[in-house]
């Protein structure tokens, strides 16, 4: 046969068993889409979670309870911080397919981390060593093109395909040889390349005809964890300031925006203000001078944010204060009653790595609801300031 012959055979005979595979796993419970699961306080890391196979979360119904769901709660327990994996999966996804997903996420910058997970539907579909190698790395080049520095991915091998129940015969059988070929060749890429991290995944326990169950996927979690811990802390080495001369930098950095303005902290509260609908978003500096808006969007409200700012920047999460009238917190103060806002909430945000500075702080005259606001739009915004303090401080070594 010709060469270009068998290329087109082996298209037809990948799209056959992916088509078959749909329909062996239509029933199979799994999460209905992507999701966001955060574990842990303030602060924080964005892990990305791409992929197929486990990153779907085949067997339950929730990410919670999937891999991406104890991944965070195990990476946040041992970073003692707070931590969110994003899921992007795909059940069809090929090798081939990683690096297009990933150019097409317009949030790829933001992640300290990312966690690959293909290799199944490759095992299954016997994609070339070759191939399978250059897509892996023309994906590298991606994630290091978006400021993603190998050394912050972790590439998670492929599970042992015979252990999933509808692959428990000669088709799984026929499928390891194939992921093991694989596995080697990730190995021997990522060796050479000196950087991304390679995290094997154990095989569940024998005995069971169910998919994959919560069981299974801490078990996962447990063996992804380490590696996934060991490159955000790489990189929170290679970026954080720290100690006093860190300090010095951070204060330095914010003493200049209350003076001169910062486009880049004004330009993720205008996002927040934007978001909320809210008329005015600021970010407040809690030391022992008291409370300051450094950077702000939007008319001044009253009262002052600081007592709330102060409050926010001790806890280990959000305070939000719905309807100021009824919330015990603010309904006794004169000035709510006397054109206040209405609606308050403010997200802590560390400069340093456990060291809090403030809060980021958004208010309105109107109330809100529990619907109305999303805290992970808030957690979002106070990281991004984060990093961006950090990285500014970095640079100034």
């Amino acid at each position: 046969m010709e060469p270009g012959g068998a290329m087109v055979v082996s298209a037809m005979w990948s799209r056959a068993i992916l088509s078959h595979r749909s329909r062996l796993m239509h029933d199979v419970p799994r999460p209905p889409s992507d999701g966001v699961v955060h574990a842990g306080g303030p602060g924080g890391e964005r892990v990305l979670l791409i992929g197929g196979g486990p990153a779907v979360g085949w067997g339950v119904l929730t990410h919670e309870v999937a891999l991406a769901g104890h991944l965070a709660r195990r990476v946040a327990r041992d970073l003692d911080s707070g931590v969110d994996v994003v899921v992007h999966a795909d059940p069809r996804m090929l090798a081939r397919d990683l690096p297009d997903a990933l150019e097409h996420l317009d949030d790829l910058s933001s992640f300290s981390a990312a966690v690959i997970t293909v290799g199944v539907n490759d095992a299954l579909t016997a994609t070339a060593t070759s191939a399978w190698t250059t897509s892996l790395r023309r994906a590298l080049g991606v994630l290091e093109a978006s400021g993603i520095d190998p050394a912050r991915v972790v590439l998670l091998g492929i599970q042992t395909v015979s252990t999933i129940p509808t692959y428990a015969g000669r088709v799984g059988a026929r499928a390891d040889r194939h992921r093991n070929r694989l596995n080697a060749a990730s190995s021997r890429l990522l060796s050479r390349a000196g950087c991304a991290r390679l995290a094997m995944l154990s095989d569940p326990q024998p005995g069971t005809d169910r998919y994959r169950d919560s069981t299974v996927y801490a078990q996962w979690a447990g063996d992804l964890a380490p590696a996934v811990v060991a490159a955000l802390r790489d990189h929170r080495q290679a970026i954080a300031p720290s100690g006093d001369d860190g300090r010095a930098r951070i204060q330095d950095l914010l003493t200049h925006a209350q003076v001169s303005g910062d486009t880049s902290i004004e330009a993720v509260l205008v996002d927040v203000q934007a978001h909320f609908r809210a008329s005015w978003a600021g970010l407040v500096v809690v030391d022992e001078r008291g409370e300051r808006t450094v950077v702000s969007s939007g008319a001044r409200p009253l009262p002052d944010p600081g007592v709330l700012a102060r409050n926010a920047s001790q806890m280990a999460g959000p305070i939000v204060v719905y309807d100021a009238r009824r919330d015990e917190r603010t309904r006794a103060d004169p000035i709510v009653y006397n054109g206040g806002p209405q609606f308050f909430a403010a997200m802590p945000v560390e400069a340093l790595e456990h060291e809090r500075i403030g809060a980021l702080c958004v208010a309105d005259p109107d109330v809100r609801t529990v619907i109305d606001v999303d805290v992970t739009v808030l957690r979002d915004a106070a990281r991004r300031i984060q990093a961006y303090l950090r990285s500014a401080a970095s640079r100034d070594r």
